[in-house]
């Protein structure tokens, strides 16, 4: 369980554009910005990111790749940030880690984007694995600051690098250098655009897709129960970490329907419509599936 010994905690109702009176406190001399991400929606921890700024400035920085129990990914989770289970594989359980973490974060003010997920998903690793209790001296939530603006709307107005959203270093860089940012303007009125944005995921682990490019950047649909994959989860998963794109209806820009037993008969029917109007979706039952995999 983590302790914090003070907090700030301010809400501003979120809108398209998000009018905020920024914080009139100075900004910390000394704090680590932290984030992590998550290979499941319980909150199993995939990757954590940590930086120690000094007076604004970047002094050190630590990311450790994780792998969560079982190695289980979500492929909701996979696809925000694109980790999956062959990423992670050869990597250590977190306990192996949490010296270092430990070390990093104790007795320090810790700046997150979103503190309720990041703080919630590293304490219920703790308890998970029964690592005890840690006190931090105070937690600083720029999303909560800012109105609940998404981090990559507020980097993006005030000026802040974000190249590689969602890879939990560069976000706690982001968060890190953000503070930094509109605590120099403090009481300020600020009117921040929420900006959508537009981004392709890609697996992280390059070398699995050079194992298999059958599904390499092609649209994939999956309908019915799968004997080898119970959790059709787990296909949807291990596709996604081929380069696959993994949608779930069927369009002219579906390349495969991959059907196992009981499939929706609306996307089979959805399927062969497109097949007679010329489009080249190609219907793939388990069997054959195996055997692509396999190649």
């Amino acid at each position: 369980m983590i302790n914090v010994r003070k907090r700030e905690s301010r809400y501003l109702p979120e809108r398209r554009v998000i009018t905020v009176t920024l914080p009139s406190y100075d900004c910390p001399e000394e704090y680590v910005s932290l984030d992590v991400e998550t290979a499941t929606t319980q909150g199993d921890i995939c990757q954590l990111g940590m930086v120690h700024f000094k007076k604004g400035e970047i002094v050190e920085e630590k990311q450790f790749l994780i792998r969560p129990p079982e190695d289980k990914y979500d492929f909701y989770c996979s696809r925000v940030h694109g980790f999956f289970s062959a990423t992670t594989e050869k990597e250590p359980f977190f306990p192996e880690f949490w010296p270092s973490i430990r070390s990093f974060i104790e007795g320090r003010i810790i700046v997150c984007h979103n503190a309720g997920f990041d703080l919630g998903a590293l304490s219920k690793t703790m308890e998970r694995y029964e690592l005890g209790d840690i006190e931090i001296d105070q937690c600083i939530d720029t999303c909560i600051e800012l109105g609940h603006c998404p981090l990559y709307s507020a980097c993006l107005f005030f000026d802040v690098p974000l190249d590689n959203h969602h890879d939990a270093l560069e976000d706690a860089r982001a968060c890190g250098k953000l503070l930094a940012e509109y605590s120099k303007r403090p009481g300020h009125v600020v009117s921040i655009p929420v900006v959508t944005e537009n981004r392709k995921v890609k697996p992280r682990s390059p070398e699995s897709i050079s194992q298999n490019t059958h599904f390499s950047g092609k649209s994939v649909v999956i309908s019915g129960l799968f004997e080898k994959w119970p959790d059709r989860n787990d296909l949807a998963v291990k596709l996604l970490g081929m380069g696959a794109l993994v949608k779930s209806s069927v369009s002219k820009k579906t390349d495969f329907l991959i059907i196992g037993e009981f499939p929706g008969s609306s996307k089979i029917a959805k399927a062969e419509e497109l097949i007679d109007q010329g489009y080249p979706i190609k219907i793939i039952e388990e069997k054959e599936l195996l055997s692509l995999l396999a190649e």
